[in-house]
Parts: structure tokens; sequence; C-alpha cells
């Protein structure tokens, strides 16, 4: 996130509205502040402050536009549920193009490889291939964008772009697993249940990992293996399909 490179900016305790202000009347470093203090809320996961900083970004302010970095705010946000998040992240889409997110995505940025996937996938902007989505969700796996990897795992156990496989399948759950990713925790423990008929010692360790970061379902391995047939539903959420 953009607030990563604005750390030890101004007085940031000050809230967003009042930094917006501050940057509009052209005090100095406020605009600056202002997306320090957005980024942070947004990492935060405030979908409002997301799109907000998405929106700044698209335009000329003190700081330079930066259309991967909008467009990753705006992608957050949708993510987060806010629809209106959404259409800003296809019009953008329809206007820019993939060019600046593919440039990303070549020099090592998974998270842009990522949102190549969802809309190639969607077929928002650019053309509908999900075969060239799972092509991008792997360089998101290998750049250890971890939200990637989980919906690599699910390309491959739905058939979605790749043949189906539910070796390759595990293999992207666990390393996203690896990688800290809850539901990918969640999503191997199921799949080695499945594997070996009950509860083995491989999908327990994998439900604690996942209870631990967070998955709450994943605490009690039975109330979580009682959702198991909705498992193979899509490995992205609905929002960022940019309907």
């Amino acid at each position: 996130m953009l607030s990563s490179n604005l750390i030890g900016v101004g007085h940031t305790g000050k809230s967003a509205a009042f930094w917006k202000t501050a940057c509009s009347e052209g005090r100095r470093k406020a605009c600056e502040s202002y997306l320090y203090v957005l980024g942070r809320n947004c990492q935060g996961n405030s979908a409002r402050a997301c799109f907000e900083l998405g929106q700044v970004l698209t335009v000329e302010l003190a700081v330079p536009r930066d259309t991967v970095a909008a467009g990753k705010s705006l992608w957050r946000a949708c993510e987060l549920g806010l629809s209106e998040s959404c259409r800003s992240m296809t019009l953008l889409v329809h206007e820019k193009g993939e060019a600046a997110w593919l440039q990303a995505c070549e020099r090592g940025d998974g998270g842009s490889c990522f949102i190549l996937a969802a809309l190639l996938r969607a077929g928002n902007g650019v053309a509908p291939d999900h075969s060239r989505a799972v092509e991008f969700l792997q360089r998101a796996r290998e750049n250890s964008w971890w939200r990637g990897c989980d919906a690599l795992g699910h390309s491959y156990l739905r058939g979605d772009g790749a043949p189906a496989d539910v070796a390759h399948a595990i293999a992207s759950f666990d390393r996203a697993c690896a990688g800290n990713y809850a539901p990918s925790c969640a999503a191997a423990g199921l799949l080695y249940t499945r594997e070996s008929g009950g509860l083995s010692d491989r999908a327990q360790q994998r439900f604690q990992r996942a209870c631990a970061y967070g998955v709450a379902e994943a605490c009690d391995p039975k109330e979580i293996l009682g959702r198991f047939a909705h498992f193979q539903s899509s490995g992205f959420p609905p929002a960022p399909y940019l309907q």
C-alpha cells in the first residue's frame, strides 16, 4: 500500500478529513499526509478509506497520479463490499486498459498480477480468458501474493482455466497457508479430510492454523466440515468480478 512510502510524514495523528482540507489549501506536505492517513486506514480494512484513496490517486495532487496504486485501492474497497468502488474500478480499467497492471506484474508486483487475473476471468475491460487468468495467478503465487495463490488453488479444484488437479490445488492452498493466508489453511484442511475420509493429522493442523489466523469456523472442525458441501465455490469473492 502507498502508506508504506510515506512513513514519517507530518502530524499524521489528524483525521483524513483534516488533511484533505489542508491539502486543498496548499499547506506544506498536507497532501502526502492525507494519502498516508488514507492508506493507513485502508490497511485497517476501511472500505471507504480505500475508495477515497483510489479516487485521489487517479487525479493530479501534490503527489504524482498512480494508476496501479489507484486500482489496488479501488479493488480492495470492492473486495470489502463497497459496490461504488467496483464500478469505479471498472471505469478505470475501461479508460486505462490492462497495460499499467501488466507492467507492474512483470516487475514482480503480485497484487497487480492478481487484479489482471480477476479482470480476465470476469471479462471487465479486457476480453475474458480463463487460461490467461490462471497464468497471472501463477505469477501472483510466485510473487508471494497469497490471495492469488488461494484463487489459483480454487481454479485447479474447479478445472477453471486449467485441468482439474486436486494435488495442484492442495499445493497452492498449502503454499498460501504457509504465507499465513487463513482461508487457504481451511481449504487445505478440507481437502486433506476429503482425501483421507476423516479428520487426519494434516487436516487438523491446517484447521488449527486457520483458526489461529482468524477463521472462526475452523476452530471447531465439526462446524467447518458441516459446510464442506459448499467448498467448491469460487475462489474469487463476489464483488471483485466487477459485474
